[in-house]
């Protein structure tokens, strides 16, 4: 039996990888291949308080070495009922934890090739920092300023070190390409996988980061994504239109020379019939809005907004509390 373990890196397309390997269950079957997931399996009651492999990194040596015997066992199990050969699991952060002890042992009980991915470091860090730090502020405390987080987030790569040092041909270390990750896995592993279908997790853009950045920063502890949806886009993603764009759409009306001199032969009727220029010289078109000037004066109104606000909620605070009635 062999398994392909793919261990990381964050932000390397992982979850591309694994919607392809999940939409190819079917294709792998046909090639005596199995995608397990991305959470460990065990035969029997073997590690039944074990739900992920983070949990599993916590456990002392002897136990991870025990633990992959059940692993084992539950993949000899499936190759025996089903003749599968080749399984693969995926978890992008398993290169990061403590979890050597159970693929050593693992891999003197069958053939293992772990498959990690690269990306060069000045996009990966601040990619992984974006989504660290400011989309998942993954610490307690403050939420550290990139010089801050930088060094932490360079041992990823000695982290990844450690493990070709121990394992040496068993980690197979691969340049991440943003082109097709999901072919190059396929190249890898030498599996036939359906391609990706779409781009998953895409960058948001700085306006969202930073509003992200502004709630988490209010929170303690570390603190999800999913707070951030909850309280402040419950109705979905933002997709708040651009103050460029609705200028140039309904306040830029720059473009009316052009449909008056589409409009010529009309335009002289009423000049050469009525005596009504439409068209004078006298008439000059009204300018633009000063783009800079229009954002203050909005920003203006948007504080006075907010002023009202929170009056209301001020008041319907005072009128909850006294529908409550006393405390204490």
């Amino acid at each position: 039996m062999r398994l392909f373990l793919h261990i990381g890196m964050a932000k390397t397309g992982s979850t591309a990888i694994q919607g392809a390997l999940a939409r190819s269950r079917n294709l792998l079957a046909r090639q005596n291949a199995a995608y397990i997931g991305k959470q460990p399996v065990f035969a029997g009651d073997s590690g039944k308080d074990i739900p992920s492999y983070v949990r599993l990194s916590r456990q002392d040596p002897a136990t991870q070495a025990t633990l992959a015997e059940a692993f084992h066992a539950e993949l000899a199990a499936r190759h025996a009922a089903h003749g599968t050969a080749t399984f693969v699991a995926s978890r992008e952060g398993i290169v990061e934890w403590d979890l050597l002890p159970f693929v050593q042992r693992l891999g003197d009980l069958m053939d293992v090739r772990c498959i990690v991915y690269l990306r060069p470091a000045r996009p990966w860090l601040s990619s992984a920092y974006v989504q660290r730090a400011l989309r998942n502020k993954s610490m307690p405390g403050p939420i550290p300023s990139f010089d801050e987080y930088v060094p932490e987030l360079m041992g990823y790569y000695g982290r990844v070190k450690t493990w070709a040092e121990t394992l040496g041909p068993g980690l197979l270390v691969r340049e991440y390409r943003s082109d097709d990750i999901v072919a190059d896995f396929a190249e890898a592993t030498g599996l036939e996988l359906r391609g990706a279908e779409r781009r998953i997790h895409s960058t948001s853009e700085d306006a969202e980061i930073l509003l992200r950045t502004w709630f988490n920063s209010r929170f303690e502890a570390a603190n999800g994504p999913a707070a951030f949806q909850d309280a402040v886009t419950p109705h979905g993603p933002l997709s708040a239109p651009r103050i460029d764009d609705m200028v140039a759409r309904h306040l830029d009306h720059s473009s009316v020379d052009t449909h008056l001199a589409n409009q010529s032969e009309m335009l002289d009727y009423f000049r050469e019939t009525h005596g009504i220029d439409l068209d004078p010289d006298s008439a000059p078109l009204k300018p633009g809005p000063d783009r800079a000037a229009l954002r203050d004066r909005m920003l203006d109104m948007l504080i006075e907004l907010q002023m009202q606000n929170a009056l209301r909620i001020f008041e319907l605070e005072k009128q909850l509390a006294k529908a409550n009635g006393p405390t204490g």
